[in-house]
């Protein structure tokens, strides 16, 4: 069992180099450590489609079953939409392999995920993309429904993240990592 990570005593050195407004936001978004999901058993459903469509390794399965699910999750939230996107190989350089992206700024805005290793162009793990998906769509909840107008990643937005892991993981066959 991994240990529940602590809040770091001292905030990242590049913190002291934001504008004031920016550190505000970062603060504000280091204090939210959950999300307000209330029927999570209602996602149950789409998760499973997700997993099964990641199994078949058809791109546009794993696409249409991941906007499903993000779609379900939104409304539950009452947050505005998000495009979801899954691409075949991820793109790697020599700092690694992107596994997914956010862009804020596009209407409306978009979650770019890859499916494929870089290395060896097999289909991710299940736990992976699905970590992945709940990552960007942290990023999404930051600016649609935090109202953040950034996205850092922050001790808090990390504890969202895992939130939303635990909460889409009840009940899958194998225990998913916190952070």
């Amino acid at each position: 069992m991994l240990a529940k990570k602590q809040r770091p005593e001292r905030l990242p050195t590049y913190f002291y180099r934001l504008k004031p407004a920016d550190q505000r936001r970062y603060l504000a978004s280091d204090r939210v450590a959950e999300l307000p999901l209330k029927a999570p058993c209602a996602v149950m459903p789409e998760v499973a489609a997700l997993r099964t469509a990641l199994e078949s390794e058809n791109l546009g399965a794993v696409t249409r079953a991941a906007q499903r699910l993000v779609d379900v999750l939104l409304a539950a939230l009452c947050a505005p939409p998000v495009s979801v996107e899954v691409r075949g190989v991820r793109p790697r350089n020599r700092g690694g392999e992107l596994h997914g992206i956010f862009y804020p700024r596009t209407h409306p805005p978009r979650i770019v995920l890859w499916a494929r290793t870089a290395r060896r162009h097999e289909m991710v793990a299940w736990k992976t993309f699905l970590r992945t998906l709940a990552h960007e769509l942290v990023h999404h909840l930051d600016y649609a429904l935090l109202k953040l107008g950034v996205s850092f990643h922050t001790y808090g937005f990390f504890q969202r993240e895992s939130f939303l892991v635990r909460v889409l993981s009840v009940g899958t066959d194998s225990k998913m990592p916190t952070a």
